[in-house]
């Protein structure tokens, strides 16, 4: 699935949030990940996985093309405002002048 360099932290940190990724995919059908969510890895290694999600969603240029077609294999959705809250607008009172 992921074919980019090998042996580097960096390189390290992405296959397993991959993985993570992957994990989650296969159990939701999307990558629509909570901001705090964590995801456990087989090995009981607990994954930031919502945190990353977002924030390589607003710089993905910060991933080389192989990363990112790595993610796109996944379905992965490049919109930013996936996750984030939107507050409902106020509720409308409605208010009486007593005119009549």
């Amino acid at each position: 699935m992921y074919h980019g360099p090998r042996g580097t932290e960096r390189d390290q940190e992405f296959r397993e949030h991959l993985q993570a990724a992957v994990a989650y995919f296969t159990r939701e059908g999307h990558l629509s990940v909570p901001a705090r969510h964590v995801e456990i890895l087989w090995n009981d290694h607990p994954v930031r996985l919502g945190a990353w999600i977002h924030k390589i969603r607003k710089d993905p240029g910060s991933l080389i093309e192989e990363e990112r077609q790595a993610l796109e294999r996944v379905h992965m959705v490049w919109d930013p405002q996936l996750g984030t809250r939107r507050t409902p607008p106020p509720a409308r009172t409605s208010t009486t002048t007593g005119r009549s």
